[in-house]
Order: structure tokens, then sequence, then C-alpha cells
């Protein structure tokens, strides 16, 4: 009478022993899901891009990834906030690589971890800031021209052949075709007006900073100022070019009232290049102009500039985050960044790519501009530095004033943001 009932607790515990045998397993399998990771970018092509990248590393580690893509006009001050804050709201932050230096002097940045240039060089423009690497670049920009094929029959070698060239591209009165301006670029003060005139000034000889020495009223420097003026104020260009930006470039080139443009960012490219607006057919690139030596040859220079990713130093979970970045920007995640709505991945091999090539073509244009391109200043003033500048060049821009007393101004400016034992 007994021996069923016993079999019966038998057989009940045996299988409350499987079950708690499985939900541990279930546990172990599943606790990496339970972790969570969460990453801010900007929004964008970018925002996709990184959104694919973190879809993926997600699946391989188990890990809850959460991109939160926060607004471009105040998307640096919601970071910066961020990185010095002692409770981040992100685990990584999608960052410009020239405020890089700043944050790691405030020594809110955690560094980067299993990761040495020595071991990777493929991986292009990586900021150091004494020695330390405390980002890694997972997007990078650098500039071309841009010109219609069929109106642009021969392109300028330099500067000053642009400006001479620059007014014959102008539709003339009564003649067919739409085309208001024979040259354009970005002349609003803000985030690039001095970008756009570092290629010049480089190609002139000149430079801001170089190894604590400001030579940004040197007579290079001020060689470089008058072609920028001349070329702000050709007949050729818009009117109102200081209030001109890349967006209303994009808008305008796809109205086709553009000739040519440079110094053009890369990645209106495929933007222009993949639309259907009848300009896009006449669209060409090439390099920048240049300036000639007595020698004949041309000195051309570029601009990089790269966005980056960075872990705060006071998140929680650093080591999570270090993966992160460390897929995020090697080979497999570029590739799939560079996949994902036109990513600029900054990396050698993944721009080489001949598969790629095929789908990106501005690729092999970019490596070209890439091997002659200059990075600005990486010094922990940068954000003061880039408004002298962007004061300097509006001035030169949009006044009569002097441009060798603009430029003597911006450098006494520079000698008090600069620490004294660096100013010389």
């Amino acid at each position: 009478m007994t021996e069923r009932p016993i079999q019966t607790l038998y057989t009940l515990i045996m299988a409350a022993s499987v079950c708690v045998a499985l939900l541990s397993g279930c546990d172990q399998n599943n606790r990496g899901l339970q972790q969570k990771l969460s990453v801010v970018v900007r929004e964008g092509l970018e925002a996709n891009g990184i959104r694919r990248v973190a879809e993926e590393w997600g699946k391989r580690r188990g890990v809850n990834v959460v991109v939160d893509a926060l607004g471009r006009s105040t998307y640096e001050t919601v970071t910066k906030a961020t990185l010095q804050s002692t409770s981040p709201n992100y685990d990584v932050v999608f960052f410009p690589g020239t405020e890089v230096a700043e944050m790691a002097e405030k020594s809110v940045l955690d560094p980067i971890r299993n990761w040495t240039a020595a071991a990777d060089p493929d991986l292009l423009a990586v900021p150091e800031y004494k020695g330390i690497v405390y980002a890694l670049p997972c997007d990078i920009s650098t500039f071309f021209t841009f010109y219609r094929r069929d109106v642009v029959r021969e392109l300028p070698e330099t500067w000053a052949d642009l400006e001479r060239m620059a007014p014959t591209w102008v539709s003339k009165p009564g003649t067919p075709g739409r085309i208001k301006y024979g040259l354009a670029f970005s002349g609003q003060a803000g985030e690039e007006l001095p970008k756009i005139f570092y290629p010049i000034l480089w190609s002139y000889g000149g430079y801001v900073i170089n190894d604590g020495n400001i030579g940004i009223e040197s007579p290079e420097a001020v060689a470089a100022a008058d072609q920028f003026r001349r070329l702000a104020k050709s007949p050729a260009v818009p009117a109102e070019i200081e209030t001109w930006n890349a967006l209303k470039i994009l808008d305008e080139w796809k109205a086709g009232t553009i000739a040519y443009s440079a110094p053009q960012w890369n990645a209106l490219y495929p933007l222009i290049k993949d639309s259907s607006d009848p300009s896009s057919t006449f669209l060409d690139i090439a390099q920048l102009p240049g300036v000639r030596q007595q020698d004949g040859s041309i000195r051309r220079s570029n601009f990089i500039q790269t966005w980056v990713l960075v872990k705060p130093k006071m998140g929680g979970r650093l080591d999570l985050a270090n993966d992160f970045i460390l897929f995020a920007t090697g080979q497999d995640g570029a590739r799939l960044y560079a996949e994902s709505e036109r990513g600029n991945p900054a990396r050698t091999s993944i721009l080489s790519d001949s598969a790629l090539q095929q789908r990106r073509p501005e690729f092999d244009l970019m490596l070209s501009s890439i091997r002659i391109a200059q990075a600005e200043p990486v010094v922990p003033y940068y954000s003061s530095l880039h408004q002298v500048m962007n004061e300097a060049l509006g001035r030169i821009i949009a006044t009569s004033d002097d441009p060798k007393l603009i430029l003597s101004a911006a450098a006494r400016n520079i000698r008090t943001i600069m620490t004294p034992t660096t100013a010389k």
C-alpha cells in the first residue's frame, strides 16, 4: 500500500531536480543577456552605422545594447556633461576626436586597454594625449573637390587657378543653364569654417600651432588668408557666403546651381550621387587644388577629422565598454560600419577593399586624400582655439580689415589661452 506513494514522491523529487538543473543552465546561458551596455551617438548616418555594429556585437557577446541618438545641435554639450558626470548615463560615447585631449586633461576618460598601434597599424588617425590612447576612431572624414564635368572642362591645379577660373563657370545672362555660382564652400562660422581654411593654410606652408609654436601670423599664413579672402569675395561665390554651410551647399548642388565646390566633405558625395536629382549625373570628384612651388610642382594638403569612441572614467561597465570599442573599430565592426548607410571607417584595409570600392567608389580618393592630410592641433584648449580661429576667419571673409592684422590679433588671443610653458 505504501510503495506507490513512495514511488510517486521519488518521481516528483527527480522531476524537481531536473527542473532546477534546467533553470540553472538557462540562467547561466542567459546571464549575458541580462547585461546591458548603453551607447550614445550623434543623429544621422553615423547613428545608423553604430546601431548596426551594436546589434552584431550584442548578438556575439549576449549583451543587450541600447543606442541613443541625440540631436546634432546640442550633442557635444550633452556628451561633455556625460563624460564629466560622476554617474554617466552612457558607457560608450561617440565623440569628436578633436575634443579628446580636453577631456583627457580633465581626467574623465578611461584609457583604451588591449590595443596598441604596433599591433594594429591599419587603424588611421588614432588620437593620443601625453602618450596615452583614450579613444579609437570609428569614422573618418576628409575633403574632396566636387565639380560638374559638363561645366568644368579643366580642373584648376592651384587655389590661384581656381580664383581665376571660377567666374567663367557662371551661366551668362540669356544663355541656357542655371549655374549661379562658379564656386561655393562653407563660409559660416561654427564647426566648419576653420576646417575649410586649413587645407589652404597648410598648402601655403603655414600652420596654427606646432610643438607649442604659434604660426598663424607667419608670412605663409598671411598669404593663405589673402587667398582665402580673394576666393570668398570672388564674383563667382555667393554674396552671402558667410551664411553658407554644408547642408546649404547640398541643397544648392542638388538644385544644379553650383559648378564647383572645394573644400567639400566626402560624406556629401554619396548623398548627391545616389539621389535622383539631374545634377547628380554630372557630379565628379577630385583632389583639392594646391600651391605651385618654384620647381613647378604643386604642394597639396588636405584635412582629416575623426569621430571616436570613448568611455567615461566613472562608468560602471568599463570592461564591456572597452570590448565594444575594440569590436566597433576593428576589422569586423569597420566593415559593418562601411556597409551601413555609407559609413566611412578609419581603416586602410576597408577603404582599399576592392569589393567595397565597387559600391563606394569614393573610397579610393579618400585614401589618396588622407595620405596628404593633417589634423587640427591636439590640445586641451581646442574649443577656445577653434573659437579664436572662427572669429578671425569670419572677419577675413566679411570685412575689409587687413588679414595680417587679423591674424596678429588671433596669435595674441591664442597666447592667452595657452599655458606659459607651451606658448612660444
